[in-house]
């Protein structure tokens, strides 16, 4: 029988996961979360810090494990900690310093269409705007952009310059996008549609913003840091 690829070591406040160093990461995240389908509802509501053992893992990898390990009423990762102890101690200990930081919420709500030519920025957050975003008016965002309404005039992701961004909005009828310098290839007539609105969302492939539909199954599978 082979070695697991993962391995869970849990604790009363923090989950350790233990990888396999050399194996495929796509190999490592299936297995985990054949393991998750394996425990169903053993950490429900279970409120815990998270280390990494044995293995370096990109941003991107460290959101896709979390959100393995949230399947089938898997517990809510509060934090994720380096190792730096031993017991369930080091757990208790990332999860009091990082209570300090928990009643900051991660975005910047707008409640309103922008018009008149009105520019919203924000240099550290998320902006989510509830209502339109106006022809002539432009929001910039260090991290993502959500608009709860039409899209119509220009939004400036990413000013952070990670490409990991996003822009998301019920009805995107523009191509003024530009994600951590990436700009949406001027695309009049196919980059959006007036006839059929869906919600979608504008994401970096390959230096270049390209425009997805917004599913259930394309937000479970995409990796995305949602705020």
């Amino acid at each position: 029988m082979s070695n697991p690829l993962v391995m869970i070591k849990s604790y009363p406040h923090g989950i350790a996961l233990h990888l396999d160093a050399d194996a495929p990461f796509s190999d490592i995240l299936e297995e985990l979360k054949d393991k998750m389908k394996e425990a169903a509802g053993f950490f429900q509501g279970a409120r815990l810090a998270l280390s990494i053992e044995d293995r370096k893992v990109s941003p991107q990898e460290e959101r896709q494990l979390i959100q393995a390990l949230a399947l089938y009423g898997g517990p809510d990762i509060f934090c994720v900690a380096e190792r730096s102890g031993r017991g369930d101690d080091f757990y208790v200990h990332a999860l009091q310093k990082a209570e300090p930081r928990a009643a900051e919420e991660p975005y910047l709500l707008h409640k309103g269409s922008l018009t008149d030519g009105e520019v919203l920025e924000n240099s550290k957050k998320t902006i989510i705007v509830i209502g339109d975003i106006g022809e002539d008016c432009r929001v910039i965002s260090a991290r993502n952009i959500i608009v709860l309404g039409g899209l119509y005039g220009e939004a400036y992701a990413g000013t952070d310059s990670n490409e990991n961004h996003y822009v998301a909005a019920l009805s995107m009828e523009t191509d003024r996008i530009t994600i951590a310098g990436c700009k949406a290839a001027e695309q009049k007539g196919k980059w959006f549609s007036r006839t059929k609105k869906q919600p979608q969302i504008a994401v970096v492939r390959n230096h270049e913003v390209i425009k997805e539909t917004i599913t259930k199954e394309y937000l479970n599978d995409s990796g995305l840091e949602l705020f």
